[in-house]
């Protein structure tokens, strides 16, 4: 479940925007959109394991859960190498 949830993490930073600072919008890191069908499992696995931590956020649109902090060192290693790598990433950091 540890290798799931890094490969999910490392994809979405792969694939989203950034703004003109280089943050990633908050809603990409929901569980269910992060996660989809095996959101469950994730939430029981990091009461044994907690390698995320999550909290509940709210907008016009409603409540959502999503990661709040990546707790795990390999994980984090390896979902901020996969941003650095990005174009989007490196031009809006360097553009002011």
């Amino acid at each position: 479940m540890k290798e799931f949830i890094k490969e999910k993490l490392v994809e979405m930073y792969s694939t989203c925007t950034t703004d003109q600072y280089g943050q990633v919008a908050k809603f990409n890191f929901g569980l269910k959109r992060l996660f989809g069908d095996k959101t469950e499992e994730v939430l029981e696995y990091i009461k044994t394991d907690p390698v995320i931590s999550y909290s509940t956020y709210g907008n016009r649109y409603g409540t959502y859960k999503a990661v709040m902090d990546i707790l795990d060192e390999e994980i984090k290693s390896a979902w901020v190498d996969a941003l650095r790598s990005k174009v989007n990433y490196q031009r809006n950091m360097r553009s002011w």
